[in-house]
């Protein structure tokens, strides 16, 4: 059997008895797929690191306030003759009187 360009890259050989076309739509179509698979796996990557750095973020908020209930606390303990527990500006909802 004797091979023929001309046969082989007509269009009508070349798409339905080559079975060659697929392969090189795969071929030249390979970054595009790389490059989408790549988004999707950062994408989603991304979204978890975010998540996980915003409830660290809180966690990290949520402890500076509870330190800072504790010396509060400590605080309010030790100078009891100045009456913050009262009219202290900590102690007051709303807006601001000062």
């Amino acid at each position: 059997m004797i091979f023929s360009y001309r046969k082989f890259f007509n269009e009508d050989y070349f798409w339905t008895k080559a079975n060659v076309g697929p392969f090189f739509i795969g071929l030249i179509t390979a970054p595009y797929w790389f490059s989408a698979l790549k988004n999707i796996y950062w994408t989603l990557r991304y979204e978890q690191l975010n998540k996980q750095e915003i409830l660290s973020d809180r966690f990290t908020w949520l402890y500076e306030r509870m330190l800072e209930d504790e010396v509060h606390k400590t605080l309010l303990q030790k100078l009891p003759s100045y009456n913050f527990k009262n009219n202290g500006p900590e102690n007051i909802l709303g807006p601001s009187k000062i």
